[in-house]
């Protein structure tokens, strides 16, 4: 993880300015993807705590979550728990039909 986010990896991004990238959706959308991820054991083969994977993503995306347990709660009270990776799955499957 440490060689990721210093670059030291091939896996590091090719884009020319990180410093630009930024997230450019709700805060509460990206701690879901986190909990989705940590959920799936995506990272580490579930070998990442979700302290660990929140200040990953912090770090790449320089964003600050504040307080992500309070954000899990408000998650799991909202109607429907999984809206974005709803749309996440709405708009990778309009992608794959476009590109038929």
């Amino acid at each position: 993880m440490d060689d990721l986010i210093n670059g030291n990896s091939n896996l590091a991004p090719s884009w020319d300015s990180p410093e630009n990238q930024e997230w450019s959706v709700s805060k509460i959308h990206l701690v879901e993807l986190i909990y989705a991820l940590h959920s799936r054991e995506a990272m580490n083969n579930g070998a990442i705590s979700i302290k660990e994977l929140v200040m990953l993503f912090e770090t790449i995306l320089e964003v600050d979550l504040g307080d992500i347990y309070r954000s899990w709660k408000d998650i799991q009270l909202r109607e429907n728990p999984t809206k974005f990776l709803d749309e996440l799955k709405e708009s990778l499957l309009k992608r794959l039909s476009e590109e038929d």
